[in-house]
């Protein structure tokens, strides 16, 4: 099943994204895929695992 980051703009910082997992907050970047993808590497997450970004509110 693939891990799915959610995305929303920053309030703090503009042109960044504050980037979740679930309701957990994983960083706030202008790069959020690969800075949420490196967030969840350093946390044990699976490497090969499929990684999946949304916007907050879209299918």
């Amino acid at each position: 099943m693939p891990i799915e980051i959610i995305i929303q703009p920053s309030s703090r910082h503009r042109h960044h994204y504050d980037a979740y997992l679930g309701s957990a907050h994983l960083c706030t970047s202008r790069i959020p895929f690969f800075d949420g993808a490196r967030e969840l590497l350093s946390k044990g997450y699976d490497p090969d695992a499929p990684l999946t970004m949304r916007h907050q509110g879209s299918g």
